[in-house]
């Protein structure tokens, strides 16, 4: 098992140091065939592993309940490392703060650059993209082409 761990972790320090990739946990997932969650857990230990480093930039994912309005709307944050203790502490309560992405150098378009990191991974691996995440359900069937150009034809689908 530690051998799997020192793999992966040089498998991460190349993807961000060698191949300047923005490594995200769905990316991730779908590249080394993990399940979401063991991807969100390596990339935690990475970024804790490499705290003083200077040239990793963390991005976060946060969920909790909004103080800003008197009903707690759920919310949905992506943010640097640099915003995340202002994010929480703008929450009455945080039920989730993972690891969303590294990169070596910091993201000018975060949203556009994360965006197209997962589009392109999952794009290329639609078919077994699925298999990775945490959720499954037995009655779930794939569309056949037909379907899809039908509804592709009506606008209905992309």
């Amino acid at each position: 098992m530690e051998n799997d761990l020192d793999m992966y972790m040089e498998n991460l320090d190349e993807f961000i140091n060698d191949e300047n990739k923005v490594v995200t946990y769905r990316w991730l997932s779908v590249t080394l065939k993990l399940p979401c969650d063991a991807a969100k857990r390596l990339l935690n230990h990475y970024a804790c592993s490499r705290k003083a480093s200077e040239t990793l930039h963390v991005t976060y994912l946060v969920i909790g309940q909004d103080t800003t309005k008197d009903d707690h709307e759920t919310k949905v944050c992506i943010v640097p490392q640099s915003r995340l203790e202002k994010t929480k502490q703008s929450m009455c309560s945080v039920s989730c703060v993972h690891v969303y992405s590294l990169s070596k150098s910091q993201l000018p378009d975060m949203v556009g650059a994360l965006y197209a990191t997962d589009y392109d991974s999952i794009r290329q691996n639609l078919r077994q993209s699925s298999k990775y995440g945490g959720i499954v359900c037995s009655e779930s069937t794939q569309r056949s082409q037909e379907d899809l150009d039908s509804f592709r034809s009506k606008g209905t689908y992309l």
